[in-house]
Formats: structure tokens, sequence, C-alpha cells
């Protein structure tokens, strides 16, 4: 007869619990755990460690003698509010698994903006004004804040799509327009290199590119920072508009603690020069056909800035009948 014997041979075990939890945590902040983890086998263990978004861990792997200890870091960095669940995955050299639940819950944090308008007065073009709002932070953790130009990381990535098609196209324009000069000049193909790197490095630009806030008109300083917890943090809107209109903008705050882009709309009125002539309207009566008249106006700046000016044509049939002296010029205020 046949009697079966089964052997187990010498195993790693590392201690590691069946659960990890992480409290409510504001969104976007890092929640760091320490787990210490201790080879209870009787083999050395040699393994790797993995964990799912928003989780991670580590030392992604390492190698643990029978009875030593070690730390294990697990990192809960959620991008979204509500409840997230993944597996820590514990693999062995002998392809022997083990999966520790993780669970975390995200919320919003106490973080907002003091006002979430900003209209800056009127301000003279080629001037600047400025005004100042409070991010103010009101939980228990660091946060980090940045102001962004898209409400949205959908946004930005589309953005960066648009600007990588349009760098793939005008990389396949110079390369065609280059080769074209290569048939006439064989020599330039050592070139070849240098056209590829010039983009390469414009593409890395691209990607790197954080799309922070920037705007001809309205500048926010700073444009990125942390704040402590429960103080707050001021951040200056300047105003410089370059025609007498109405400007309005929008700017996202970008926030650890706050799921959502807080919005930051702004508005500021350009105002121009004010320029007066001596009379609105000059009557010259009846004048001689060929007979040349001389009048004298005054332009007179009522404002506080410089006015810069300059007359334009009137290409009319009787617009060309007058001439102006001088055409252009700059009158200082009164």
């Amino acid at each position: 007869f046949v009697v079966p014997v089964h052997c187990i041979g010498a195993r790693a075990i590392l201690d590691f619990p069946d659960y990890v939890n992480f409290s409510a945590w504001p969104v976007k902040h890092t929640a760091t755990q320490t787990l210490l983890v201790r080879n209870i086998g009787n083999k050395d263990a040699t393994f790797s460690l993995a964990a799912q978004r928003p989780f991670s861990v580590s030392p992604s792997c390492g190698v643990l003698p029978v009875g030593e200890s070690m730390q294990v870091t697990v990192e809960f960095t959620a991008p979204t509010t509500g409840d997230h669940v993944a597996d820590l995955v514990l693999t062995y050299d002998t392809g022997e698994q083990v999966f520790v639940e993780l669970h975390g819950v995200a919320v919003n944090a106490n973080v907002r903006l003091d006002k979430s308008s900003l209209r800056i007065e009127n301000t003279y073009i080629s001037m600047a004004n400025q005004r100042t709002l409070n991010i103010v932070n009101r939980s228990d953790v660091i946060v980090h804040y940045h102001w962004k130009l898209f409400a949205t990381v959908e946004e930005e990535s589309q953005q960066r799509t648009h600007y990588s098609t349009e760098l793939s196209h005008e990389e396949s324009v110079e390369r065609e327009r280059f080769l074209e000069e290569c048939i006439t000049d064989p020599t330039l193909r050592d070139k070849m290199s240098l056209l590829t790197r010039t983009y390469e490095n414009r593409r890395r630009i691209v990607a790197g590119d954080g799309m922070l806030f920037t705007d001809d008109v309205f500048q926010i300083e700073p444009l990125e920072g942390e704040i402590w917890p429960n103080q707050s943090a001021e951040v200056a809107v300047i105003f410089k508009p370059q025609e007498a209109k109405t400007y309005q903008q929008l700017a996202y705050l970008d926030i650890t603690g706050r799921e959502s882009r807080l919005p930051l709309r702004l508005r500021g009125d350009g105002i121009g020069p004010n320029v007066q002539f001596s009379f609105e309207q000059l009557d010259m009566g009846n004048i001689f056909v060929g007979s040349i008249h001389t009048y004298e106006v005054v332009l007179a700046n009522k404002g506080d800035i410089d006015a810069i000016f300059s007359i334009l044509p009137n290409n009319t049939h009787f617009g060309l009948c007058f001439t102006f002296n001088p055409t252009e010029g700059i009158v200082l205020p009164d």
C-alpha cells in the first residue's frame, strides 16, 4: 500500500494586519500610517509590495531576515471625496500572495476664500492698481495652493493635448521644409537631429507646465504657497489695463482640502486719457476754390495721465482737402 507524505518546508511569514483604516482626511492631503512588520516565519522573507491608487506603499520590495522587524509606510492621497477601498498586495518570492484591505475616507476641509469676486477700482491705462484677498485655512493640516487658469484637471489635460498637437503639426511642417532644403544642400542633413531635439525640449516644457494662472492684465501674487493650520494667507491681485474698456477674468484656486477648485471672479475698468478740443465744431463759411485757410484748435488734457494722440487719415472726397499739424504727439495733463 501507499502512504502519502506531505511536507511543509521553511516559510517566511510577515505579520501584516488584515485591515488598515484611514479615518476621515482632507481631500488631496497625504495621510500616512507606519506599520511595524516582523518576520515570524522560519525563513528569510524576500517580498514585494504594491497598492492601488489612491494608496501607495514603501518600500516596494525588500528582504527581511527571520525574527527581524522593519517599518512599512502606507500613504493615502485621495483626489476626490468619499470612501476609497483597495488592496495592499504582499507577494513572496515563492509566488504566494497576501492581501491587506486598505480603507480611507476623504472629505472637504474648512478651507475657503474670503471673497469669491474682486472688483478693482477704475485704473488708467499704463498704470496699475491692486487689491488683496485672503485664503483662510481652518483645518488641522498644512494646505498647499496653486492659482490655476483652468477649472478642472481634465481641461488642463485637453489644453496640453492641444499644445502637443500644434507642436506635432509645426514640427511636421518644419521637417518637410528642411528636407526640401536638404535636396539642394545635402550637408544640412546633419542638422536634422538639432530640429528633433528642439521639439523634444518643447514637448517636455508642455508636459511639465503646471498651467498656473497667467494673464496680460491681471496678475496674482504669489501664485502658489502653503498655509499652516488655522492661519490665512494674503494674496495680491494687480490690475494693469492696456485699453479703456472693462476687463473680466476667472482664476481658480487649487488647494489641499477642497475637491473642486475655488473660482475667483476678477473685474476692472481701464480708463483712457481725458482730452477735449477747444470747440466741437468749426464753421469755415464760404471758401474760394484753391484758397488756403489756417485755423488753430487746442487739444487740452483734462485727465491725470499723458495723452498720446495721432490723427487718423480721412480718405473721403472732402477729407483729403484737410491737413493737420502736428499729426501725432503727447499732451501732458493740465
